[in-house]
């Protein structure tokens, strides 16, 4: 009995010595906060257009979606001027040594889906999208 667990508290040992081991080989991963600021608003009359719309921010690095957040729906008629433009701002964790697409995706009842796209540069902190819906 006692050579029995001798044997298990050595595999144990083992395998804990083995996979803390591990951990010393990975490449830390420089994690940074990115602060986005997204404004949309319309110069045009769109007084008469009483299609649905609904608008969304969109944020994607290299290998995944990291914001997809739908803001509101609307009729296109109420999309705010730049007197009263909305303004939405978000802060990502993400990693730095990465590019970032981040932007607006819309879809217009009846019409289809579309978007405004801008790129975040790795290292940078801080971008706003400024987005004139026409």
């Amino acid at each position: 009995m006692i050579k029995y667990m001798l044997i298990v508290v050595a595999l144990s040992m083992l395998s804990f010595s083995i996979s803390s081991c591990g951990k010393d080989n990975e490449q830390p991963v420089n994690k940074a906060e990115r602060r986005i600021r997204y404004i949309l608003y319309t110069n045009e009359d769109f007084n008469n257009d009483e299609h649905s719309i609904t608008f969304s921010v969109f944020a994607r690095d290299d290998n995944k979606t990291v914001l997809d957040s739908a803001i509101e729906t609307m009729q296109v008629k109420e999309i705010p001027k730049i007197d009263n433009k909305i303004v939405i701002e978000k802060t990502l964790l993400t990693e730095d040594t990465t590019d970032l697409v981040v932007g607006f995706v819309y879809e217009i009842e009846g019409v289809g889906v579309s978007w405004y796209l801008d790129s975040v540069s790795a290292g940078q902190r801080n971008k706003t999208i400024e987005f004139a819906f026409r």
